[in-house]
């Protein structure tokens, strides 16, 4: 079976998001175990085909195979006794391959999420500030870099 290795690159504080979980899907095995503060910055890293996609689904509970346990802060989102579903751990996945509305300009494809938001805290400024996206508002998806898209 091919093992492979990724490392997930961050610091331990007392609330964080932490897992110890497991995939295995025929030859491929992930494993993979950290506390990650809930502040700052994580990077994973891995080469190509080491699994970084698959724990960040896992993570997502886009992965129905995964078994061990999740803790979002005080929240349990996977154990042996529970699953929280994708829709109630309130978290964001960006695609490899972005999902844009061609038919809308980047501001539309944020307003357009904005409008579906459980939560009436969805910031589309402070989004926008954060990402660093103010010059991109107007662009045609179509006309964006992948990096852009992401």
């Amino acid at each position: 079976m091919g093992h492979k290795n990724i490392s997930v690159i961050s610091t331990t504080i007392s609330d964080s998001f932490s897992f110890d979980l497991s995939l295995d899907r025929g030859g491929f095995r992930l494993s993979a175990k950290a506390d990650i503060p809930l502040s700052g910055i994580t990077v994973i890293i891995g080469k190509s085909g080491s699994g970084k996609t698959t724990l960040l689904r896992c993570l997502a509970g886009l992965e129905n195979d995964v078994s061990g346990d999740i803790h979002f802060g005080s929240s349990n989102w996977l154990s042996n006794e529970s699953r929280i579903p994708i829709h109630h751990r309130h978290c964001g996945y960006v695609f490899q391959h972005a999902a844009l509305f061609p038919h809308l300009d980047v501001k539309g494809n944020i307003e357009y999420a904005r409008k579906r938001a459980e939560s009436s805290d969805f910031d589309r400024y402070a989004i926008v500030e954060l990402t660093g996206i103010r010059d991109l508002m107007d662009r045609d998806v179509e006309s964006l870099s992948g990096g852009e898209r992401q």
